[in-house]
Parts: C-alpha cells; structure tokens; sequence
C-alpha cells in the first residue's frame, strides 16, 4: 500500500558515478614517453635498441679516451696555453671582456628556463666552490711530499734497445726555509719485487731499472708455470730436443753461479742432518763426479774428496741415513766444490746430467718418451735452474745498484758555488741543505772518484717542474705539485747549454706510485686551475639573476614567453658591440693596466 503522503511526481533519483580510475603507470610519466616516443611501434622499438646501443659505445669509447688515454697533466698545466695560446699576457684584459660577456650572457639565457636551470646551478655552484676552497688545503696538509728517483754513477742503463747515460746535472727550483735531502734508495732495490714498484718519473733510468725487473719477474713466472707443466705431461721427441738445445743455449750467456752455489749447499745440509738416505748421496755423488769428470781442466779437488765417502758408504744399507762420522768427508766434499773456480760450468753440467736423467727416459708402455716424476729437490734445482736459463740477468746483479759509492752537490745556478755535497756509501749516509732563497739550483751526482758503478738516488725537496712559456719573450717555471712558487728567471746554464732541468717523462704520470702520490701531483694543481675560471662561474651567475629578475619584472617565467624571449635574443646578437664599447672605454679612461691588472 503506497504512503498517500508521498508525491511520486516529486520523487528524485541520484546516479552516483564511479571515481575516474588512474592511469596505468606504463602510460604517464617517463615510462609513458619513453613507451609512446621510442617504443611505440616495432620500428620505434629497434631503432631505440640501435641507437641506445651506438650510444653505449661511444660513451666506452669516449670515456677511455679522455680518462684512461687522456693526457691530463697536460691539460690541467697548460690551460692558458690551450685558451690563449702564446697571447701577450699585458692584452689578457681584452680576451677576459669577450669571455667574460659571454658569461654574462649565458646566464641570462640559463634564466629562461626558469626554476629547471636553477635547480641544476645551484648544487653545481656551491659543489665547485667547496671542492675548489677545501680540497687543495686538506691535501697539502694531509699529503706528506713524496721522494724523488735519480739514477747516477758512470755505467749507462740499457732500455731495450737504447742507451740512458745516467744524467750528472739536473737543476731544479726551490723556495727558501725548504730542506732538501738525498739519501741511497737503498730500501727500493733490496729485491727485485721492490724495485719493480719504484717509478723515476722524472728520471727515465729508474724507470727502465724498474720496467727490467718487473718483466724479469714476469718472465720467471712464465718459464715456472711451462716448466711445470712439462713435468705433467708426455713429451715428444721434438719438446724434448727443443728442451735440450734451449739448456745448452742458454747456459753459456747466462749466470748460473748462484744457483749452483745455493743447491750444493742446500744438497749438503740436508745429507748431514740426516734427512736424505744413503741411495741419495749415491745418486748424488755419481753426478758430481760425472760433472767434475767432464770439466776441462778435471776438478781433481772434488773427485779426491768423493773417495771417502764412497768408500764410507759402500757396504752401508740404502735406506739408512748418513752416518755422524762421515759428516766431515761430506763437509770436505761440498767445501770443495763450493771452492772450484769452475762452480758454474758444473752448474751447467749438472743441469744437463739432470736434465738426461728427466728428459726422454722411455715409459713402462708404448716407449712412448716422457718426463718422470723427480724429487722435490731433483724438481726444485732443475725447476731453478730452468728458470735462471730462460730469463734475462737480474739488473740488481748486472749493475750491482747501491754498492758503489756516489758523489753528490747542491749548487747554487747563479754562481755555481756548491753549497753542500758528500759521498754517499751507506744506508745512513745523507746530504741536507736549507735553501736559502727562491730560485734555481743544480743538482749535481755522479760515481765517486776511482769507482764505476750506478745506483738509484731518493731526494726529498726536489720536485718536477714544469715550463709555461706564455709569449715568445715570457717563460715561467712552476713546481707540479705546487704553483705558489714561481721562477721567471732564466734556465741555469753551463758553456752555454741549458742544464736539463727535472721535469715529468713526456708530461705524463708513470709507474706504479701510490694514491697519495697522485693526489699530490694532480688534485691541488688541478683546481688551482679551476680557481682561474671562478669569475667565468660567477659571472653566470650573475647573469643568470639578471636574467630572473627581468622575468619577473616582465611577468613571465619562461625565455619562450615573447618579451623575455626577445630580450635574450637582442642581448647575444648586440654582444660584439658590447665588447667593442668596453675596449674602447677602458683604452679611453687609461684603465688598461688596471683592469689588466684586477682580471688577473
């Protein structure tokens, strides 16, 4: 039954409408651009995937080339010569007006984007001005000075096929109240491991002494893993012929003294501590005895010396070890053969007897040839004995480094008056001199009077240096790893040749130096440059709020709203009678020289 107080023709149906749903997120945002602009059809698709892959390399290619190629020392130290090239530096001013312009102008085109422009300077402003007013100081005062490497004496170094003559001259700037010491580099050519780590990167000989080692060590290593590997596999009869010749190549140009000396001995301890049965000492008397045999002239001394033992051992069981009271025939045998003066052509027979005693014996089966299973000590000496053969003289053997005494001087380059010098044979020994003004100074080494030799100088206060020549009439010379001091004054001459002077191989960093090595060189210089380019930023940034503020005053917020838009347009294409109007007011007011002066 209906409500007779209810109107039906005043009755109201409300349709509620669902909420719009979002978009898929595939569809909007960047996902959505990318997928409607560079995905949007198979076509699309592929040439996204080519080009972003073209990109991909060039990026490798590009970044290989300017950070792992790239000479940056060169950059970083020769900025004014890269934008200025030899300009006279009085006419700076003017090419800092059109720089300058140009800045200004760029920032005012940087405006017109409004607060997207000004979200990328900002944090790329305060980023460069932190890292140019903090970073240099924290390096140099946490970043102790490294040493410097000089080759001297009167032997020359050989590098592969040339000849470095040590230099006996070398001048060099400094600053007064700095203290410069030059020592032995006696710690960094203990080994061959550590002198491979060393890096003259001023001095090309210690660069060649280090390459030397590096790759003698290298090389060991290499002849090591093929040595080991003859020993676990068969050999045909070509290896085994190759192997052969190789030994009896080698052996006559290398030195084999050490190594025999070092197995003789080694031979000898292990027998009278009674660690190797009396079948060894048979093995080993009767290739001792075959070497000393096949030596010309006969090694009478050592085959005299083997009769006692022999005679000792001849009814003794093979198992047994080497009885107490036969330790003094043995001492009297490796005495005497540690003592022949042919001890390395035994060494080389004994290579050869050991090596026919492993090589090409036939197999149990198939008399196929192969190399048996030695010892460990049969293994080891001819394992050493392989190695020493196929790799190059140690250069700590060939130029006995720091065992020749070394004169060295500090001299003053105006007068050539010495100002302090000493000879250098021990490991305490040292040479210290205080500068006493900034300057040129020359230092001077060389192998003492009577003796020849080489060996590897570290100094302390002798830095690299580094020549700007700014014009034809102007050169300044600067310290790497410190451009507070400046020298204008000529090179140090003597009969009329320019010393060489110590300086950077080929601009570049070499060798294996450290971290903090690098940091010292190349950080502080390099934003001791970008300080140079501070008043090009902020002259953009100055620019740049021009520019906002003419915005605003326009009532627009983008450069592509037409007022702003023409103003931009009006001030780059006016920006070369700006720069004449400058020049012009600043040679008309007699301001030159002290704008010339205020823009340096």
């Amino acid at each position: 039954m209906t409500d007779p107080t209810v109107d039906a023709s005043k009755t109201i149906i409300f349709h509620a409408e669902e909420p719009p749903q979002p978009p898929p997120r595939a569809e909007v945002g960047i996902l959505g651009w990318l997928r409607q602009n560079l995905f949007g059809s198979p076509s699309d698709t592929i040439v996204s995937v080519l080009v972003a892959l073209l990109i991909v390399a060039l990026t490798v290619s590009f970044l290989g080339w300017t950070v792992r190629s790239g000479n940056w020392f060169a950059i970083i130290n020769n900025q004014r010569l890269l934008m200025m090239e030899s300009f006279e530096s009085i006419y700076e001013w003017r090419l800092a007006i059109v720089v300058l312009l140009a800045a200004f102008l760029t920032g005012i085109s940087l405006a017109a984007w409004g607060q997207v422009a000004a979200r990328l300077l900002t944090p790329l402003a305060l980023t460069v001005i932190v890292a140019v007013s903090i970073l240099p100081p924290l390096i140099d005062g946490g970043v102790s000075q490294p040493k410097s490497y000089f080759t001297a004496g009167n032997v020359d170094i050989i590098d592969r096929a040339s000849t470095l003559t040590p230099q006996r001259s070398l001048a060099f700037i400094a600053a007064a109240g700095e203290t410069v010491s030059v020592s032995l580099a006696l710690d960094e050519v203990a080994d061959i491991e550590t002198l491979r780590d060393l890096s003259g990167f001023s001095d090309r000989g210690t660069n060649a002494l280090a390459n030397a080692a590096n790759n003698r060590i290298e090389q060991q290593h290499a002849v090591g893993e093929t040595f080991d590997s003859m020993l676990s596999r068969e050999l045909t009869e070509t290896l085994e012929e190759r192997t052969r010749l190789n030994i009896r190549t080698f052996m006559r140009t290398n030195d084999m003294l050490a190594s025999t000396h070092k197995f003789v001995a080694g031979m000898g301890a292990e027998l009278t501590q009674g660690d190797v049965a009396i079948e060894k000492l048979r093995w080993w008397l009767v290739r001792l005895k075959e070497a000393a045999r096949t030596t010309e002239p006969n090694v009478d001394a050592i085959l005299d010396a083997a009769v006692p033992l022999e005679d000792g051992i001849r009814n003794l069981s093979v198992s047994r070890a080497l009885p107490i009271y036969l330790h003094d025939s043995f001492a009297a045998l490796t005495s005497a053969t540690l003592a022949s003066d042919q001890l390395e052509e035994l060494g080389e027979l004994l290579v050869l007897h050991l090596s026919e005693d492993l090589i090409g014996k036939p197999a149990q089966r198939d008399d196929e040839e192969k190399l048996i299973n030695p010892s460990a000590r049969e293994a080891a000496f001819l394992r050493d004995m392989f190695v020493r053969l196929l790799t190059p003289q140690s250069v700590l053997e060939l130029y006995q480094l720091g065992q020749t005494p070394m004169q060295v001087a500090i001299r003053d380059a105006r007068s050539l008056e010495t100002l302090a010098d000493g000879v250098l044979s021990a490991a305490g020994d040292q040479v210290t001199f205080t500068i006493p003004r900034d300057g040129w100074y020359i230092f001077s080494k060389n192998a003492a009077e009577g003796h020849r030799g080489s060996a590897i100088l570290a100094a302390y206060g002798i830095h690299p240096i580094i020549e700007r020549t700014l014009s034809p009439t102007e050169s300044r010379y600067v310290r790497v790893n410190d451009d507070a001091l400046v020298v204008t004054a000529a090179r140090p001459q003597v009969d009329g040749s320019n010393i060489p002077y110590v300086a950077l191989i080929d601009n570049q960093f070499r060798g294996l130096r450290d971290f903090p090595t690098f940091l010292i060189h190349f950080i502080p210089s390099f934003f001791r440059q970008v300080e140079a380019l501070l008043p090009f930023f902020i002259t953009i940034v100055w620019g740049f709020v021009f520019g906002r503020i003419m915005a605003h005053l326009l009532g627009k917020q983008s450069a592509f709203d037409e007022p702003l838009n023409r103003l931009v347009v009006l001030a780059w294409a006016l920006a070369p009678l700006l720069v004449l109007l400058a020049y012009f007011a600043i040679v008309a007011g007699g301001l030159s020289e002290v704008a010339r002066v205020a823009l340096q």
